[in-house]
């Protein structure tokens, strides 16, 4: 790939990540991918509990409801975290954002670092679901 494209692939992507707390998370595939990857978790956790219910100890249960209870935990913490930040740029009456300042760039961190936690979070659970179901399958 041309160093010039995959630079203003960057730029962009950069843009639209600073952006993010400007407009309603649900607007955003930054906030919905993560919500996807949860909703297959809830279903990869359904299903194990269902089919195997009768041969899981009730410690298993209770660690996959623990599992269950942090995983919502979480997904609300990164929507109560998007709802104050969006609240206080509102109230600061900031709509555009300069390439660059210290507010773009703060952004950007905390719009990423809450995408890609939020990405390897839920991937990694489902991950971890997947291989327990394969495991009761086999055994």
């Amino acid at each position: 790939m041309d160093l010039t494209v995959s630079r203003s692939i960057a730029a962009l992507t950069r843009q639209r990540l600073s952006t993010y707390y400007l407009r309603s998370p649900f607007r955003s595939h930054y906030f919905v991918a993560p919500s996807l990857l949860l909703l297959t978790d809830f279903f990869l956790m359904g299903a194990i509990l269902v089919k195997n219910w009768n041969r899981l100890p009730g410690w298993t249960i209770f660690l996959l409801g623990l599992t269950l209870i942090a995983l919502i935990m979480d997904w609300v913490r990164v929507y109560r975290t998007h709802s104050t930040v969006q609240h206080y740029l509102r109230t600061a009456q900031i709509e555009n954002l300069e390439p660059g300042s210290p507010l773009e760039t703060a952004l950007y961190v905390a719009a990423s670092m809450t995408y890609h936690g939020s990405i390897l979070t839920y991937a990694s659970v489902g991950f971890c679901l997947a291989a327990l179901g394969e495991l009761f399958i086999r055994y």
